[in-house]
């Protein structure tokens, strides 16, 4: 079973959970936490899906793009979903095509999103509505998904030869130590592991931010709907940007080997971000709520920018040590995901438990502590040339898509056969 089937499936069933929110908050805590928990199950194909998705979709020369966009997307919900949230409350209205913007980005299932709106909308007396339309979003695009995405190019009516011959080139569809030894092999790759270990600091940094950002502006620092609008959107913004900034810089910096530019580029991005949470635990322990200060300002507006750095850093070893099967190390990103965002919320609720400036300064040394940790691990065990099990998977002769060109139409259905997985191959065999 595809990624198709999958991820439709979990767009119908998030769909259901949200519409049975306001209905189940009558039946007890008990209840809404197994609702809860199915939501997070939903979101739990993402990562397997951004791994397959850049392995078979991209072109070789495209894998680190796709990624960056993907990843990209993830880190732009909460600002998109935050600002239009502000932008609606903030009027003191109910702007309806707001809303339905906001819904539609709440489909990503950011669980700062979620928190953040319900609360919002509870208290201007529209709890129940808010549930309804997510739900409604969920299963237009649970459509949208059956009728335009499919698991491979070969399997896609739209594709054309040209377009697939593009997408399949250099690629190996089989490699028979992975179909053996796919588990073992990956969690024995030292450098896969360091990948995974520098993606725990990463996201660690994103969830304090993703997660309490509102609370923070709010109840901590007091700061205006107005402000609190601006002060949690912004780091998002800046950090997405960065992403794709980083791509470009990617493509300028050949002045030395992979493995050492990887080395670099992480240590940099996730080095200069646990700097700034220092500064943020600076700032906290010597101002206090009336004291609020513009270093603090600055330094909290760029405390997740390193972090976008980090595209040159562990997610192009990713690609580059797996090739091809990339996707196996992406897929198990997902755990490193879910952990960050488990133990944020322990962490923040242990040491802030009055929600006091002062108290926040620990969150920010602890938060900075793992960011250094992940750093040294990657710069150490980080690497930018492909595992042994990989080395197969992609053929690095294959430069040219062509090795004559040949004047066609742009829709030619060209070399379409050929270029079937072998299993479709095998099933015209034997009919």
């Amino acid at each position: 079973m595809g990624c198709h089937r999958v991820i439709l499936a979990c767009l119908i069933v998030s769909a259901a959970a949200t519409f049975s929110i306001p209905f189940v908050l009558k039946m007890g805590q008990p209840v809404v936490t197994g609702v809860r928990l199915i939501q997070g199950l939903t979101f739990s194909p993402v990562f397997s899906f951004l791994g397959q998705n850049t392995a078979v979709w991209a072109a070789l020369k495209e894998q680190l793009w796709f990624l960056c966009t993907c990843i990209a997307a993830i880190i732009l919900t909460p600002a998109f979903s935050w600002h239009l949230s502000n932008q609606i409350f903030s009027n003191g209205g109910f702007d309806m095509l707001w809303f339905l913007c906001t819904c539609i980005a709440a489909i990503i299932l950011t669980p700062a999103f979620s928190w953040h709106l319900s609360n919002q909308i509870f208290s201007n007396g529209g709890f129940d509505i808010v549930f309804f339309i997510h739900a409604s979003i969920s299963l237009f695009l649970a459509l949208v998904w059956l009728i335009f995405y499919r698991d491979a190019p070969q399997k896609h009516r739209w594709v054309n030869g040209l377009e697939l011959n593009k997408i399949v080139t250099g690629k190996a569809q089989k490699n028979r130590v992975m179909e053996r030894n796919s588990y073992v092999l990956v969690f024995k790759s030292v450098s896969v592991i360091a990948i995974w270990i520098a993606a725990f600091g990463y996201f660690f940094a994103f969830a304090v931010f993703a997660i309490f950002l509102p609370i923070y502006s709010s109840k901590v620092l007091h700061l205006t709907v107005y402000s609190a609008g601006s002060f949690s959107v912004t780091p998002f913004i800046l950090m997405a940007f960065v992403h794709w900034l980083g791509y470009l810089l990617n493509k300028i910096v050949n002045c030395c080997g992979l493995t050492v530019k990887v080395r670099i580029f992480n240590t940099i991005s996730l080095g200069c971000c646990a700097a700034y949470f220092l500064g943020l635990a600076v700032a906290a322990a010597i101002h206090g709520n009336q004291d609020y200060s513009t270093f603090h300002t600055i330094v909290h507006y760029r405390a997740l920018v390193p972090l976008g750095l980090a595209i040159i850093g562990f997610y192009q070893s990713s690609v580059v040590v797996g090739r091809f099967f990339s996707q196996f190390i992406l897929s198990h990103v997902q755990l490193v995901f879910s952990l960050a965002f488990i133990l944020v919320p322990a962490v923040v609720v242990f040491w802030t438990p009055l929600n006091i400036l002062r108290y926040w300064r620990i969150v920010f040394v602890v938060t900075a502590a793992v960011l250094v940790l992940s750093t040294v691990v990657f710069a150490v065990f980080g690497s930018g040339q492909p595992a042994h099990w990989a080395e197969n998977s992609w053929d690095p002769t294959a430069t040219h898509r062509m090795l004559q060109p040949i004047r066609m139409s742009k829709n030619a259905e060209c070399g379409i056969m050929e270029m079937r997985t072998v299993d479709d191959y095998l099933k015209s065999l034997n009919e």
